[in-house]
């Protein structure tokens, strides 16, 4: 049987963010630290793929980036969203530090990130890798989002 790819470093941003609980957040700098990546190169993927959570992920300051963008279903900041999460922010704009989280702990929720061989086939009869984590999103007998189940 084939070994699984390594996870790129997409998959684990998308993995931590997924998992990153309401009331944290995060800097750009330490997200990067956790996948391996600068923390340039982590805002560049957050701003074109929309990916869920990335309001959580903040300056080193604690202040929502200055372009950040995102379309909020009511048109809420993500400085609103997080403040009603329970994140307090000072009057100069900086999130509460205790309630950030450091590459460690984004590690940490990567702990049950386990790849998988999915035991379906596509186009020609390659396989289909993906991952399962711990969380509700389990899918059992190694069938998972990749495989369209």
């Amino acid at each position: 049987m084939p070994t699984p790819p390594e996870l790129e470093w997409q998959d684990r941003i998308d993995h931590i963010l997924d998992n990153l609980p309401a009331a944290t957040w995060t800097a750009y700098g330490e997200l990067g630290r956790a996948v391996g990546r600068g923390p340039r190169q982590v805002a560049r993927y957050l701003s074109t793929e929309g990916t869920r959570n990335a309001y959580r992920v903040l300056r080193s300051n604690g202040r929502v980036s200055d372009g950040f963008h995102w379309n909020h279903p009511e048109h809420k900041t993500a400085r609103e969203v997080l403040s009603e999460e329970g994140i307090h922010f000072d009057r100069s704009g900086r999130a509460d530090p205790h309630r950030r989280l450091d590459a460690d702990d984004l590690i940490e929720l990567m702990r049950d990130y386990v790849p998988y061989l999915c035991e379906r086939k596509r186009g020609r009869g390659q396989p289909v890798y993906g991952l399962v984590s711990g969380s509700a999103r389990f899918r059992p007998a190694g069938c998972g989002p990749a495989c369209g189940s």
